[in-house]
């Protein structure tokens, strides 16, 4: 279940906390006692295979799944103690692109669940949404249906809905998936702008090298959180094999762990 800590926020008071949490979907346990502070300003990379729980971690922190047992504590502002604001950004492959829709009323979308008068949006939700879309570069193609967009404006107009509303915790389940590498490296760029602009972000990925190992915080999770820290520290052929399943192998080029799985022996066909 979900309880609100009574005490006002601090910077040492965590934005979100798992005590002992157990969370289930359709009564199949995903997530088995999870201990985890997430503090304001943190940027925080889950990596596991899949099934291991990533994104039941994000939708448990929404309430979107069941609590069986533990506690989880959300603070807020340290003005009333409320809640945090969160942000919410799906896989791709989960929305349907061929919904007839525009970006700018993708972006709009953000704001239904403060605005008591959908499908009309006022003169500061429109004003909200132009000034993300400016921000995220998609300002001029605001007009066009979203079926028209490239994968990369895609991520961004996922990114404007999910920051529309000012959040203080950025949830963003594989943000990085099916774009090329500039277009990743200029999302992982806002991201981080995004992060020093007093927002704390939860990000699922499965890459590990091009996005995990440049985070300051990674946490391993397979239904466990198998470790929790540095990329330096948690990327250890041990850590990553336990979570995997599988055998991985880390050497280090200029101070950065890259990470590469083993390959599986085959019999291919001779020609």
């Amino acid at each position: 279940m979900l309880h609100e800590e009574p005490h006002k926020y601090t910077d040492n008071n965590p934005i979100v906390r798992f005590v002992d949490v157990t969370s289930t979907i359709s009564g199949k346990i995903v997530l088995e006692k999870i201990d985890l502070s997430i503090t304001r300003g943190d940027f925080v990379g889950l990596l596991g295979p899949s099934g291991s729980g990533k994104t039941t971690l994000l939708r448990t922190i929404m309430g979107l799944t069941n609590v069986p047992s533990g506690k989880i504590f959300m603070s807020g502002e340290a003005i009333d103690a409320a809640r945090p604001t969160i942000g919410y950004m799906p896989q791709m492959s989960s929305i349907n692109w061929n919904f007839p829709i525009t970006v700018e009323q993708t972006v709009l979308m953000g704001t239904i669940s403060k605005n008591k008068l959908y499908p009309w949006f006022s003169k500061n939700a429109k004003k909200a949404a132009f000034e993300i879309m400016e921000r995220m570069g998609i300002i001029d193609v605001r007009s066009n249906h979203v079926s028209e967009l490239s994968g990369g404006q895609k991520q961004r107009v996922l990114l404007s809905r999910s920051l529309i509303n000012k959040p203080h915790l950025l949830l963003l389940d594989e943000p990085t998936t099916g774009i090329d590498i500039k277009t990743r490296d200029e999302v992982m760029h806002l991201l981080h702008e995004v992060n020093h602009q007093d927002v704390t972000i939860i990000m699922a990925t499965h890459e590990i090298n091009a996005v995990a190992a440049h985070l300051p915080r990674v946490i391993c999770l397979n239904k466990n959180i198998i470790a929790d820290g540095a990329p330096k520290d948690v990327f250890t052929v041990d850590i990553l094999t336990e979570t995997y399943g599988a055998p991985i192998h880390v050497t280090r080029y200029k101070g950065l762990p890259i990470v590469a799985e083993s390959p599986h022996g085959f019999n291919g066909m001779k020609r």
